[in-house]
């Protein structure tokens, strides 16, 4: 089904184009305008809702705004939007399609012109929404989280000229839409005596990133700026933006039938640690960040799982969670009586051994004396 908004200073006009168009079959109408200010102001507010119409008709001859300055205001607005335009007058045909209109109606209208229009609409329609999922299936993909990788989807992964192009980009990404200056990279990289040599290495270095990214498509994606360089990603997915973007996770937030698909995609994008095998001192706060994100998300989605009684997924979740906080006596412990209860006695004496260890390796303590009898009552 089309949606479509009508304008035309006539409202008898207006009423029998309404008729034809919905008799199809084919169209709703979503709001019909005498004033072009109006139509205009409605179109943008739809914009912001993300429910702008699939088409709109337009009538030329206006007194108030003419029509083809309508569409031109319309293709600002947005220039998915088709434009018909609807007039008694067969002299601007020309300069309608000099504008790009998809169809021009001489009225009065009849039926058949209607018919045609609107498969045009709809096939227009069909096009865009074909580009938009092709777009959207090969859009560039940035992967800090595990290994850090950019790439199309489909296609293969940069290949990294040298290492310090790959940790000058992977730190002008930790430092997103923010200025970093020159100084900054020349310090944190380039570590030499010779300052003259050093900066050569550095506009190299930053030469091959922008080179990177102008190849997905995106050459203004790094600017020089001032005294620095600041990284703009806009129109690309960035994994661990995505994640610290995610809704805030507090004591109220509730998973439901409607939305744990959601949350569990938000958890598919944490591959492993923020630039894992990057040792910048930066990268530490904002990796630990995202590890107790990912915990917490985990531990709502293991919640939900466990209220709608689905043993196995509570079980993967828990698996996942500990995977995260190894020593997380309270989760290792879910996971043992579960485990117990499926008669899966060796995957629980291996949880809690690998939990035994962890916390004498690293504290030099051991689990509460609680847990320790609940084990050698329950396991051995």
């Amino acid at each position: 089904m089309l949606n479509v908004m009508l304008l035309d200073d006539e409202e008898n006009a207006i009423e029998l184009l309404n008729m034809m168009l919905t008799d199809t079959g084919r169209v709703a109408i979503t709001g019909e305008y005498l004033n072009p200010t109006v139509f205009l102001e409605d179109l943008q507010k739809r914009k912001a809702q993300g429910q702008l119409p699939h088409a709109v008709f337009i009538d030329i001859e206006m007194p108030e705004i003419y029509g083809l300055t309508v569409a031109e205001r319309v293709y600002e607005i947005s220039g998915d939007i088709q434009v018909v335009f609807v007039t008694a007058y067969s002299e601007y045909a020309v300069q309608a399609f000099e504008l790009h209109a998809l169809d021009y109606i001489l009225k009065p209208v009849n039926r058949g012109r209607i018919a045609i229009t609107i498969a045009r609409v709809e096939g227009a329609v069909h096009l865009l929404e074909q580009a938009s999922s092709l777009k959207k299936e090969r859009e560039v993909r940035i992967q800090c989280l595990g290994e850090f990788a950019i790439y199309r989807e489909g296609e293969e992964r940069v290949k990294w000229r040298t290492v310090k192009s790959k940790e000058i980009c992977a730190y002008l990404l930790h430092e997103h839409n923010r200025l970093v200056t020159t100084d900054t990279l020349l310090e944190l990289f380039f570590n030499m005596e010779d300052s003259e040599k050093a900066r050569i290495y550095l506009y190299t270095t930053i030469y091959y990133v922008r080179k990177i990214f102008k190849a997905f498509g995106f050459p203004g994606a790094l600017q020089k700026l001032e005294d620095g360089y600041l990284l703009n990603i806009s129109g690309m997915r960035c994994d661990y933006l995505e994640l610290l973007q995610a809704p805030a996770v507090s004591a109220h937030t509730r998973i439901s039938v409607h939305n744990v698909d959601d949350f569990e995609s938000l958890i598919e994008l944490y591959q492993g640690d923020y630039f894992c095998n990057m040792d910048q001192l930066a990268f530490l706060g904002r990796r630990e960040e995202l590890r107790q994100l990912t915990v917490q998300l985990l531990r709502l989605v293991k919640a939900y799982y466990q209220a709608e009684g689905e043993t196995n997924r509570m079980m993967t979740t828990l698996v996942k969670i500990i995977a995260l906080a190894p020593d997380s006596e309270q989760d290792a412990w879910e996971l043992i009586q579960l485990y117990a209860e499926q008669g899966k006695r060796a995957q629980a004496m291996s949880v809690y051994q690998k939990l035994m260890l962890r916390l004498d390796s690293e504290y030099g303590i051991r689990p509460s004396g609680e847990f320790i009898q609940y084990v050698q009552n329950t396991l051995k």
